[in-house]
């Protein structure tokens, strides 16, 4: 929303304070090239019309000169106290001088016949160039305010582009097509909804998409303890015998236990999505974090940081932890007894490498391993495939990223975790 603040201030400023600049210079610069035409056409008229008035004082039949006028002028006589006029205007002509008064059809000029009492009054009817002149400025206002507004237009237009985008992109995404994203252009007014829009979408397709894998898992992982308790319950029916009995007494409870452990790890899993919202970042040492995990688990992890100062990152150390942990764990329970975790310090980031020497993860399978309740080809191995998951989980929420690849010093597995720096 910043970059659509920033430019909906740049095109106003431009718009208003630009465009009254430019027609400001336009009409100064037109205003002066017109102004002095008019200002010699009154002065020529205002010089006729003294002459005139001199002319007049020598003359006996002031009316018939009047009526035998033909010119490009209108003459008449007036006499000085029909003239309903100002004070300080009378003034300036009984001091002889001419007296103009325009209007935007016609120049009158106004002049005191010398000794008499009579004005001379010459009319002169302006061209229409010159009646033009004043309609120009409305012609520049109708200009600047059509140029405001394509302006305003033009801005808007790929606004209302994006907004139509994003319209029928959250009504693909509603009308359940989850995969539907948004492209976010490199420039666009409105970048931080459509990356958040995507955000969102990518959040809801992956909570669908654990919720069926979850509803799958429990589907098979519980049917078969419940199988187990069912058969054992009818052999415990048809059991006399204590010992026996007690044995199979010792088998239900295990299938318990294992339902008990199930739920107890499907609503941990649950818990990490509600949780998410009231992650706790703080800024701590990923050395002294990883070391402390790594001081936990069993002998057989060589540790190798290549940064001895402190590795600063911003985060929720409690969660972080709890990836470091499953992370440590997956790669003892699957490897062969060696496990190497390294810590590597980048110009933005810190790199965690954690390798071993089992059997690694297939190619073919390295997309899925992150997802809860798959277990890769190690199906006969205790657990429900949630370890990677929540580590996955809790490295997205820090805007950090996992890989799996091969390990060439010990031709396992190799997991790499980066995190940016605090």
């Amino acid at each position: 929303m910043r970059v659509l603040s920033l430019s909906l201030i740049g095109v106003a400023l431009l718009a208003t304070i630009g465009l009254s600049w430019l027609f400001d210079t336009l009409y100064q610069s037109y205003q002066h090239t017109t102004e002095p035409q008019a200002s010699d056409t009154v002065v020529a008229l205002e010089q006729i019309t003294t002459n005139l008035a001199a002319i007049m004082a020598e003359a006996t039949h002031r009316e018939a000169i009047i009526q035998k006028w033909q010119g490009d002028y209108q003459l008449q006589l007036m006499s000085l106290e029909q003239m309903a006029l100002p004070r300080e205007l009378l003034t300036v002509l009984e001091a002889g001088k001419p007296l103009t008064l325009q209007s935007d059809e016609h120049i009158v000029i106004h002049a005191r016949i010398p000794s008499t009492q009579q004005l001379l009054l010459l009319a002169y009817e302006q061209s229409p160039e010159q009646v033009d002149t004043d309609n120009h400025r409305y012609w520049l206002t109708s200009l600047f305010y059509f140029l405001l507004i394509s302006i305003f237009i033009i801005w808007l237009t790929p606004l209302l582009a994006r907004l139509l985008k994003l319209r029928s992109a959250a009504k693909s995404f509603g009308e359940g097509n989850l995969t539907q994203r948004i492209q976010v252009g490199s420039i666009s007014y409105i970048k931080d909804v459509e990356f958040e829009f995507n955000h969102m979408a990518q959040r809801i397709e992956d909570l669908v998409s654990d919720v069926k894998l979850l509803s799958t898992a429990v589907s098979h992982d519980l049917r078969t303890p419940l199988a187990k308790l069912r058969m054992g319950l009818d052999t415990l029916r048809e059991e006399d015998d204590p010992d026996i009995r007690e044995l199979y007494h010792q088998r239900l409870d295990t299938q318990l236990d294992a339902m008990v452990e199930l739920v107890e790890t499907l609503l941990q899993y649950a818990r990490m999505d509600q949780t998410m919202l009231k992650l706790e970042k703080r800024t701590f040492d990923l050395l002294s974090l990883l070391s402390a995990c790594i001081n936990q688990q069993q002998e057989g992890i060589v540790f190798t940081p290549h940064s001895h100062t402190t590795c600063m990152i911003k985060g929720d150390a409690r969660y972080l932890k709890i990836a470091m942990n499953n992370l440590l764990q997956n790669a003892v329970k699957y490897g062969n007894g060696k496990v190497q975790v390294a810590l590597i310090e980048h110009s933005e980031h810190f790199e965690i490498t954690v390798e071993d020497n089992g059997e690694g993860v297939p190619e073919l399978q390295r997309s899925h391993i992150f997802k809860p309740f798959v277990r890769g080809q190690h199906q006969d191995k205790k657990g429900f495939g949630v370890g990677l998951a929540i580590v996955k989980r809790v490295i997205d929420w820090h805007q950090g990223r996992i890989d799996i690849g091969h390990s060439e010093s010990l031709g396992g597995a190799k997991f790499e975790v980066y995190l940016q720096k605090a």
